[in-house]
């Protein structure tokens, strides 16, 4: 280690002088740590580096304006120095400011990376701390205290993502570390009770910055960017290629003739030939955008997210912390397409841990959903209304005899949640209405139910078994509830087997209009808990959209079996008795709209049609309304 004396005092008197600009932030970084940070972008979708985050933070804690964004967001590409700028903005703001600091890491192996950062932070300023009087107060395992020449102690705690981690005390400063990894249940608590660690000290408004990789649809790190942008708090952001050097002319070939290629919009990387390009059909084409390319990016495989800005990068953006050109290139080779649009180029978060990872939101024939207007035509086989009101089309799906099913959950931690859905003749699954509010007492419960009952007048309800008093007021009240065991794995296979089943048929359509958002929302984020190492489990998150999710467990368990087969369960108790004719068992297909088309559209010749049609006990008499309605309907 080196003496006081050994070190230069011209720069030493450098050490505690406050920072005007991103450039001497650096400069104090290169001078007393060694490490030269990445200080620009390319892509224009980003809008920070490492040291931008730092020197803005740095000046609003100065400021004492942290009030006015009290959490700084960070997102940024795996290996991007996170954690890495976070420990040396917690050196730095110990040092300059006295601050105290708490570090919240989602795991232990990253609390152990944080600690050797700090380590050899304290090791490499040994000499400056001693020129200025800065003694080393303490150091263990989880923290570090520095006693300045003031008497003022500085300190910083790393801490593990737990109940007992997060009963921390109050600082000025707290900084939390891979927010996305954060899914067990232990964990959302802690962190949930961590919110409460910084403090206002001597009028010092504190700083809450919160960093992360997307990973997850809808996990912390989601709803934190999501209540940031809504609050106007900072948001930082860059991926892979921003902290990626520049390219060499010698490698681009600037001097050579430019080259018309077509890139892929998204990953994977690929780059064709205007060739390529025209054989492709029109839907094909429009995946990819046409650059002009300089002779060597037309054959580098970072052109699709690169387009040239390398190229463009200061002669100082090589060496250091930049990452090279190969090792991009190498991360993105080893990466499955979904993670790297996720974790390389921070586009969006990862299907990874989804429950339903393969639901489509697109109403265009080849997804899950369709529009009350698709809904109708699909349904009654004639053009639909200017507007279809989806009351209406309930009514004609009533008259026709559809049979619906609710999926219900009582919400003891969260909301009570109904959801309702009819299985069609042509073998689809349509969710058709949900609901979900918090709060409830039994009687209120029972009231909504019972507006459910009157609407739809459901063939059967699957209700969570673990309120059996309700389940039995229910059936008291013409609400018939199945008896079964919740199986959760069970329940989700069978979903997902209507989502896509083994012959890429999407049998599941969620008919879209605002009262299934939340369905929507559930598809699109519900994912699969983590343990405390980082690791997936089977166990669904428990978060605000859990309540919904279960209800379409329990019916997807009831109705389908886990490959996705149609059940066969007698659920015609508490229908009115005009709606359902009881007739003997007969070997005959659903002869409505819906099944002759879906006969055409395999090569079977269409059933001649009576006016009725069979479902094994039951007659469904589709005769005397030909569903047609006004232009709105």
């Amino acid at each position: 280690m080196n003496s006081p004396q050994a070190i230069d005092p011209a720069l030493a008197k450098t050490f505690l002088v406050k920072f005007t600009s991103p450039k001497h932030l650096k400069e104090w970084i290169h001078n007393f740590l060694d490490f030269d940070f990445p200080d620009s972008w390319v892509d224009p979708d980003s809008n920070s580096s490492p040291i931008h985050w730092m020197f803005d933070t740095y000046k609003l804690y100065e400021a004492n304006m942290g009030h006015t964004s009290p959490s700084t967001i960070i997102i940024s590409s795996r290996e991007s120095y996170k954690t890495l700028s976070q420990s040396v903005f917690a050196i730095i703001m110990m040092v300059q400011f006295g601050a105290s600091i708490a570090h919240m890491a989602a795991i232990v192996p990253q609390a152990t990376a944080a600690q050797t950062y700090i380590e050899m932070w304290i090791q490499r300023i040994q000499p400056y701390l001693a020129y200025h009087n800065i003694e080393l107060d303490s150091k263990n395992a989880k923290e570090v205290s520095l006693k300045l020449a003031n008497g003022k102690v500085a300190y910083m705690k790393i801490i593990v993502c737990s109940v007992s981690g997060a009963n921390s005390s109050h600082t000025s400063i707290f900084t939390i570390d891979e927010i996305d990894t954060i899914r067990s249940k232990e964990q959302i608590r802690a962190y949930k009770e961590a919110q409460f660690i910084p403090g206002v000290f001597d009028g010092q408004h504190p700083l809450t910055v919160k960093t992360s990789t997307l990973k997850f649809p809808g996990g912390l790190f989601t709803k934190e960017m999501e209540k940031a942008q809504k609050s106007g708090w900072r948001v930082y952001r860059w991926n892979i290629i921003d902290i990626t050097e520049k390219c060499k002319p010698d490698r681009h070939l600037p001097d050579e003739p430019k080259q018309l290629v077509y890139v892929n919009k998204k990953l994977p990387l690929k780059t064709i030939s205007p060739a390529e390009y025209e054989v492709l059909i029109d839907k094909e084409r429009e995946e990819y955008d046409q650059i002009e390319a300089m002779a060597g990016c037309a054959k580098c495989p970072l052109l699709p997210v690169c387009r040239g800005r390398l190229a463009a990068r200061k002669e100082t953006d090589t060496g250091g912390l930049w990452k090279p050109i190969e090792f991009t290139i190498s991360e993105f080779a080893k990466t499955d397409a979904d993670l790297a649009e996720a974790q390389l180029m921070c586009w969006k978060p990862s299907s990874a841990g989804m429950v339903y990872p393969r639901f489509l939101d697109k109403a265009d024939g080849t997804g899950n959903t369709l529009t009350p207007e698709q809904a109708w035509e699909s349904f009654t086989g004639t053009p639909a209304p200017k507007r279809v009101h989806v009351p209406n089309l309930i009514d004609q799906m009533l008259k026709k005899g559809v049979r619906f099913y609710c999926g219900v959950d009582w919400g003891s931690t969260h909301a009570f949640a109904i959801t309702v859905s009819a299985l069609m003749a042509n073998k689809e699954w349509w969710l058709v209405d949900a609901y979900s509010v918090s709060g409830l007492e039994f009687e209120q419960m029972m009231s909504l139910a019972m507006t459910v009952r009157d609407t739809y007048k459901p063939a059967r309800w699957f209700a969570d078994d673990s309120a059996p008093m309700f389940i039995k007021a229910f059936k008291k009240n013409g609400m018939p509830c199945a008896k079964f065991t919740k199986d959760v794995m069970g329940g989700i296979e069978s979903v997902r087997g209507q989502i896509l089943n083994g012959k890429g048929a999407r049998k599941l359509k969620v008919i879209k209009y605002d009262r299934t958002d939340i369905i929507l929302k559930v598809f699109a984020e519900h994912c699969f808990m983590l343990d405390s190492l980082g690791n997936l489990t089977n166990e669904p998150d428990d978060s605000d959209i859990a309540d919904v999710a279960d209800t379409l467990r329990y019916q997807g368990q009831n109705l389908f079996k886990p490959r996705g087969v149609v059940a066969s369960p007698s659920f015609m108790q508490g229908l009115d008795a005009g709606v359902f004719k009881k007739v003997p068992t007969v070997e005959h297909a659903f002869q409505d709209w819906q099944t002759q088309k879906h006969r055409n559209q395999i090569g079977e010749k269409p059933i001649e049609s009576s006016g009725r049609t069979f479902d094994k006990n039951v007659v469904w008499d589709f005769g005397g309304d030909d569903g047609k309605e006004e232009d709105e309907t």
